[in-house]
């Protein structure tokens, strides 16, 4: 009789993260698919060929909409597309 395979640990989803470079200021670099933080940044020294102690990363969500424009200093971001009507 066949032996059932054994079942294997689902892989956790992969996120989206955005790379940024510390510098004088943030410097964006771009986005990598990764399932941590950790190895999102392994990426992106290698794909970017920078040394990982200058990168950070940030999960980009999927529930952004990159046609607002980004929430100003000083007014909540949930008010900010309240005022675009008005441009």
């Amino acid at each position: 009789m066949p032996k059932r395979p054994s079942p294997s640990q689902p892989e956790p989803p992969q996120t989206t993260w955005t790379i940024y470079k510390f510098a004088s200021r943030l410097q964006w670099l771009g986005t990598v698919q990764a399932t941590h933080k950790r190895e999102a940044i392994e990426k992106a020294a290698k794909e970017f060929r920078l040394d990982p102690t200058q990168l950070m990363a940030e999960p980009r969500g999927d529930d952004q909409d990159d046609s607002l424009p980004p929430s100003q200093p000083g007014i909540p971001s949930a008010t900010f597309p309240l005022c675009r009507s008005f441009g």
